[in-house]
């Protein structure tokens, strides 16, 4: 394997072979392909995670033909996703707290993750999304992040 297909591992444990091996190339690049022949103008959303933007990943990104949106490394978070993610996170940790036990293995871990997923509030989720307009005026509005 190359120096530079590899980054660091991210707290969570994944690096860009990783991501573009378990993600990109299954997932990402053949929904983004779909979602192209709608719209001409279809980009990807990431973070500033170090496997989104290594030099391998941005390579293969570019290879499949994958547009990413340039996005600022410290602007203001508005992607409904990350709302989500923070109910999901709460949500299975006080499951995790309910049963007083943590998931002791793989199979464990994603039945607990696939339930917690299940029982997330959905109008409450659906709500968060339908809020976006709101907060990207608020944003302009405000030149910047909105403090919550």
């Amino acid at each position: 394997m190359e120096e530079e297909q590899k980054s660091d591992k991210d707290r969570l444990g994944i690096d860009s072979q990783q991501y573009v091996d378990e993600i990109l190339i299954p997932y990402l690049v053949p929904l983004y392909e779909k979602c192209e022949g709608a719209e001409d103008s279809v980009q990807t959303i990431e973070d500033g995670a170090s496997y989104h933007c290594s030099a391998y990943t941005r390579r293969r990104r570019l290879e499949h033909g994958v547009v990413q949106m340039e996005w600022p490394s410290h602007s203001p978070d508005l992607n409904s996703i990350e709302n989500v993610w923070f109910l999901f996170k709460c949500m299975y940790r006080k499951e995790v707290w309910r049963r007083q036990r943590i998931p002791s293995d793989r199979e464990e871990l994603i039945a607990l993750a696939q339930e917690v997923w299940e029982g997330l509030s959905w109008p409450k989720v659906y709500k968060m999304v339908d809020s976006m307009p709101d907060h990207i005026a608020s944003c302009l509005h405000h030149r910047g992040p909105m403090h919550w």
